[in-house]
């Protein structure tokens, strides 16, 4: 892939503009076509997205359906939490109605993840306002992307998060494969346009928060070719403590 010829999609908050510059300036060096997405703020959403009677419901039978992925995730052994009853659920996997800021993020993601999937490119760049810009972060895309098309893969985790490792089958020289397939944060990710028309002819209805709704999402029944990479190639601002997390500060 050539750099500054790939589609990037910055998803933004507009209250908080000190976290543009610094993710512009981020993607600017591997790309320049930035679309910032900063439509559908927290507050600013009048659909009734969770309106619907049956929420609870698909989210348990959302959640059941990735359980072990979370529960590895979260560090407990396998197989410790109830696939039946959802009573003994540790508090933070049972239902909860998604909070605005979250239905805000969902929606942007949905739409860089649909015009990804209108596109001509094989490839496009989704990433959310608090990556950070590295010394090696144009050296390292160039050969992360290089690599992820090598091996066809239809989605890389480029900025990591929460110190998740990746259960591989297949280590590379840059990335490595996720089995079963996973997000971290997504915080920055790459999307093939294969993978970007089936998540959004998939992506509604949404009922969990962005990080699990798109894990879900690459285990249904067309399989994903899943990657992490080794080293990111952006920091996580969040991850690092250089921002606080937009959910401390937003409902």
């Amino acid at each position: 892939m050539e750099a500054k010829f790939v589609k990037c999609f910055l998803i933004h908050y507009t209250p908080l503009i000190d976290r543009l510059y610094t993710a512009l300036n981020a993607l600017r060096t591997i790309s320049n076509d930035v679309t910032v997405i900063d439509c559908w703020d927290s507050g600013k959403i009048n659909l009734p997205f969770y309106a619907f009677k049956d929420a609870e419901m698909l989210w348990y039978m959302s959640v059941t359906k990735i359980l072990p992925i979370l529960e590895a995730n979260a560090g407990y052994p396998e197989g410790s939490i109830s696939r039946y009853d959802h009573s003994l659920w540790p508090t933070w996997l049972k239902y909860r109605p998604l909070r605005d800021g979250e239905i805000s993020v969902c929606l942007k993601h949905y739409y860089a993840i649909s015009a990804i999937a209108l596109s001509d490119d094989k490839y496009g760049i989704i990433a959310e306002d608090d990556i950070i810009l590295k010394s090696t972060s144009g050296e390292q895309f160039l050969q992360t992307m290089n690599e992820l098309s090598m091996h066809a893969g239809d989605y890389l985790d480029l900025a990591g998060g929460c110190s998740l490792k990746a259960a591989s089958s297949a280590r590379y020289e840059y990335i490595e494969t996720v089995v079963p397939p996973s997000t971290r944060t997504n915080a920055c990710y790459a999307i093939s346009k294969k993978g970007a028309r089936f998540l959004a002819n998939n992506f509604l209805p949404f009922i969990m928060p962005i990080d699990w709704h798109l894990t879900l999402l690459l285990n249904m029944e067309d399989k994903f070719s899943c990657f992490w990479v080794k080293e990111p190639v952006f920091l996580h601002g969040t991850e690092t403590g250089y921002y606080q997390s937009w959910r401390l500060s937003n409902s």
